[in-house]
């Protein structure tokens, strides 16, 4: 009887070990996995901006009048129609459907940008507007810009460097995104005698 009972008391403690022990195999994994995540380039995303960098001239602008009196121009501003944005559809399948721009803004509104539209084209979308660049007149008279009774008149535009923030949404099928882009402008200063 006690062969039996040492017997059944080591077949306790060996049933026991077999409970506490490790059977070599995993109890539990510990595993550090790293994630990074990285914001693509304009040029490299799913919706590729590229941004104009402006130099505006006088010699490429068109002066308007915008203060007068009676027949005689005092201050007026020089127009630009510049492309300011080219948006891109870079998805494996052309995705984006239309293009819009909810605003484009400059510090303190100068200088503005009017007149913006798209032109959508394949899978580019062309954002065009109208920077006025701002210009003293001396000298002339509203019906020929600066141009003076008895001699020549001039219109002369400061520099002026801002940056132009336009707020963009791109919407598709499956896709739909918001983005703020800079245009850097810039109205160089120059003058200009007699401007038609």
């Amino acid at each position: 009887m006690r062969t039996i009972t040492y017997l059944g008391l080591g077949l306790l403690v060996c049933g026991a070990l077999v409970f506490v022990a490790s059977s070599g195999a995993f109890d539990s994994t510990l595993a550090d996995r790293g994630v990074s995540i990285d914001t693509a380039d304009d040029g490299d995303a799913l919706v590729g901006v590229d941004r104009s960098e402006l130099s505006l001239s006088v010699d490429d602008g068109e002066f308007t009048c915008t203060d007068s009196s009676g027949s005689y121009c005092f201050d007026g501003h020089f127009n630009y129609d510049e492309v300011l944005l080219t948006i891109t559809d870079q998805s494996t399948q052309t995705e984006l459907e239309d293009v819009n721009v909810a605003g484009i803004s400059t510090p303190d509104g100068d200088p503005p940008v009017t007149s913006v539209e798209v032109i959508s084209k394949d899978d580019q979308h062309i954002v065009e507007g109208t920077v006025q660049c701002d210009a003293d007149c001396t000298g002339g008279i509203t019906g020929s810009a600066c141009r003076g009774f008895l001699g020549s008149g001039t219109a002369e535009q400061p520099v002026n460097e801002q940056p132009a923030t336009a707020e963009l949404e791109a919407n598709g099928e499956t896709i739909s995104v918001d983005l703020d882009r800079t245009v850097d402008v810039e109205c160089e200063a120059g003058t200009v005698t007699e401007p038609d």
